[in-house]
């Protein structure tokens, strides 16, 4: 089993990036409608977890002590990673970087590790770089690149406030794909 911690974007974010992809799909046939669970920001990607009931505990408390976060999407970006045999891509959008949203991460990261064995993810720690994905993989890296290359001037500047996190459940014996989102709680109140 695995957990994942995200920020759900609002209503304009999502319909912007589902806007993108579809704009995407359309002109190079990629079916990136895309990413496994609903446009949101990653803020602790997956972990192996011991038990639901006992991440889920963590979850509440976690939620109930965060007060909302103001954040910014302000470009597309391509990022790339090696996996396996082969090159993969991911194209996103940025979020600018700010002090409550990587100090999160990083206690997150810090109470996880106290609580629980082997929750480091691979993009843990002070260089994850916060984002909201629009195509994770599924094509070659050199479509990532054309893509990129045709999309990297698309206008974002997108603020909103995010002031709601969700635990994200994934169930190793399935695809990857088939991840769900488990719960979701209002930042600074109590289940």
């Amino acid at each position: 089993m695995k957990a994942a911690f995200i920020l759900p974007v609002d209503y304009r974010v999502h319909n912007f990036i589902r806007k993108l992809e579809h704009s995407i799909d359309q002109r190079y046939g990629t079916h990136f409608l895309s990413t496994w669970v609903p446009p949101h920001i990653s803020l602790k990607l997956s972990f192996r977890i011991p038990s639901l009931v006992e991440v889920e505990e963590y979850f509440d408390r976690l939620a109930a002590s965060i007060q909302p976060i103001r954040i910014t999407l302000d470009r597309l970006e391509l990022s790339t990673w090696f996996d396996g045999d082969e090159d993969q891509g991911v194209l996103w959008l940025a979020v600018r970087e700010n002090r409550r949203l990587r100090d999160l991460h990083l206690r997150i990261n810090r109470e996880l590790a106290a609580r629980f064995e082997n929750t480091r993810a691979r993009y843990d720690g002070p260089d994850f770089r916060f984002h909201a994905s629009v195509a994770i993989g599924g094509a070659p890296l050199d479509l990532y690149r054309r893509i990129y290359a045709d999309y990297r001037d698309t206008e974002v500047a997108l603020t909103y406030t995010a002031s709601c996190i969700s635990l994200v459940y994934l169930d190793e014996s399935s695809d990857p794909s088939e991840g769900c989102i488990f719960k979701t709680l209002c930042l600074g109140t109590k289940t």
